[in-house]
């Protein structure tokens, strides 16, 4: 939220909020809804007592974005791990064919063939129609990949 420069935030402690509410409710009972109206009213009535957020520099702005980039970066390495770890279990011929998993080739690949059975059903034409639509230009491979898909053994 702090992307927004016309938010004002106001961080409270957690503790603070456990005594506030303690104090405003004795029963101790706690829903959501119950507790947004008392957080609500903690930043309304006691907002002297409460420091807003200050603006970050503009150095710590552009570390956070490399960060959240770099989180990206980690997310498409475990997202790819997860994907590898699939496919030996149920289709290890795909890590033959691509090597690379995070391609768009290899996911339309799985996406309209999901098994073994179903690419060796697909007529030859079909599958070097479909190397040809994703750009692979290399005669070998478009010959060579349907022989080893009709020549793969579950």
């Amino acid at each position: 939220m702090r992307t927004y420069e016309f938010l004002v935030l106001f961080p409270v402690n957690p503790l603070t909020f456990a005594r506030y509410l303690a104090a405003c409710t004795p029963s101790r009972a706690k829903d959501d809804p119950t507790d947004a109206a008392r957080q609500l009213e903690l930043l309304l009535q006691h907002r002297d007592k409460l420091k807003p957020l200050q603006p970050q520099r503009p150095q710590m702005g552009a570390l956070e974005q490399r960060v959240a980039s770099r989180r990206l970066v980690g997310d498409k390495v475990r997202m790819t791990n997860r994907l590898t770890r699939a496919l030996k279990n149920y289709f290890p011929h795909v890590l033959r064919w691509f090597a690379e998993k995070d391609t768009v080739i290899c996911c339309d690949f799985l996406r309209r063939w999901p098994t073994l059975k179903t690419v060796q059903l697909a007529r030859r034409a079909t599958l070097e129609a479909f190397f040809r639509d994703h750009h692979v230009r290399s005669v070998e491979v478009i010959t060579q990949r349907p022989q080893a898909i009709k020549a793969a053994t579950p």
